[in-house]
């Protein structure tokens, strides 16, 4: 087991901004003391989290197992303990409890590597959830931890921990030497587009540093042992960001939408993924707009969640978690009952199926068949 050596960073001020963009000062009473188990939680968990089979070992078993645990339970405490009407940590705090009871169901079924990357998911969205929001805050927060040993985990391994645990620079730094020569030879062709939405959600949502990550598309782009599939598509993402202007503002869903069905007009066929790129944009600027919930009428933020997860399905992949589920379903009960809930049950439906659905047929869990039956009573 790779040794890591922890040195907290503002415990509990930590959490008390990650959490406070766009909040009433009062908005949180009660719940500092749970966030602070819910950190600690993490931190336990942080060390079996690393390399390819994570979460996997059989000796630490039962100690990971209870850390899962308590960490579900006490994302179902925070989930309750939040006012319904604080509509901006409600849906933190909900999805929080959401992936934290995913990631319980994953690992006591055997699927480690999905319970790896839901925890990483976690640790990137909850914990430095402030500092992924738009706007560049991050520049100006500290790294969760320091002095980290990450042992024998290759550049990709580590990209993809620095960015779980907030060093954001130097993930992009690791995920630039994993695509030069010869490094990006080592890398499975199948996982390298993959890799590169990652690296483009860092760069674009977190950095906004759009001259970076077009010097490195180019760079995978001539590189001989890159797929001409990859490379058709790297050249479209690097045409879209040289026309894409990061001055302009997208401060209202219509401008939003336009920008996300451009990125539509990019796919040429059914299994095209050049619409990935329009997609992390897309979805860095609905963050903003859903910052400010309150300003905007129910349909529209419906609205707004369904597009985040027409988004998501674009940026799913074999060995990524996605939050498509969660976000079609925060649009049906925003606003119930209206052609959007009923589009986003539509494309919710065909998802799930889609999901669990191959060469036997479709097999969708039993939660899930639940889940739809409860939602469809919603609409009509």
């Amino acid at each position: 087991m790779t040794c890591f050596r922890h040195r907290l960073i503002g415990l509990s001020a930590l959490w008390l901004t990650s959490f406070a963009f766009g909040v009433d000062k009062n908005s949180h009473l009660g719940t500092p003391e749970i966030m602070s188990k819910i950190h600690n939680s993490m931190v336990l968990l942080l060390p079996h989290s690393v390399g390819y089979d994570g979460f996997s070992s059989e000796k630490n078993k039962g100690k990971i197992s209870a850390h899962i645990e308590k960490l579900e339970n006490l994302g179902a405490e925070l989930d309750r303990s939040t006012d319904k009407k604080d509509d901006v940590f409600k849906v933190i705090a909900e999805n929080f409890a959401s992936e934290t009871s995913q990631m319980l169901e994953t690992f006591r079924s055997g699927n480690h590597r999905n319970t790896k990357f839901i925890f990483q998911n976690l640790t990137a969205n909850c914990v430095s959830c402030h500092t992924r929001q738009a706007g560049n805050t991050s520049k100006s927060k500290a790294p969760l931890y320091e002095n980290i040993d990450m042992g024998p985990l290759n550049l990709i391994e580590r990209a993809e921990l620095n960015t779980s645990i907030r060093k954001f620079d130097l993930a992009l730094d690791q995920y630039e030497k994993a695509f030069s020569k010869p490094e990006i030879s080592k890398i499975n062709k199948l996982l390298i587009e993959g890799y590169l939405v990652d690296y483009m959600i860092i760069g674009l949502k977190v950095r906004d540093d759009k001259k970076r990550v077009m010097k490195t598309l180019n760079s995978v782009a001539f590189d001989a042992s890159v797929p001409l599939s990859l490379k058709r598509v790297l050249a479209k993402w690097h045409g879209f960001l040289k026309n894409y202007s990061t001055n302009k503002k997208y401060d209202d869903l219509d401008s939003i939408s336009k920008l996300y069905n451009k990125g539509q007009d990019l796919n040429s066929h059914p299994f095209d993924s050049s619409s990935a790129l329009v997609s992390v944009l897309v979805e860095k600027h609905l963050q903003r707009l859903l910052q400010n919930q309150d300003s905007l009428s129910p349909e529209t933020v419906s609205k707004a969640y369904l597009l985040y997860g027409m988004c998501e399905i674009s940026l799913s992949r074999p060995l990524q978690l996605s939050k498509a589920n969660y976000f079609l379903e925060k649009s049906i009960n925003k606003a119930p009952k209206t052609s959007t809930a009923r589009e986003a049950y539509s494309v919710l439906e065909d998802h799930i199926y889609f999901e669990y659905s191959g060469s036997s047929g479709a097999n969708v869990p039993n939660h899930l068949l639940n889940k739809l039956t409860y939602l469809k009573e919603k609409i009509f």
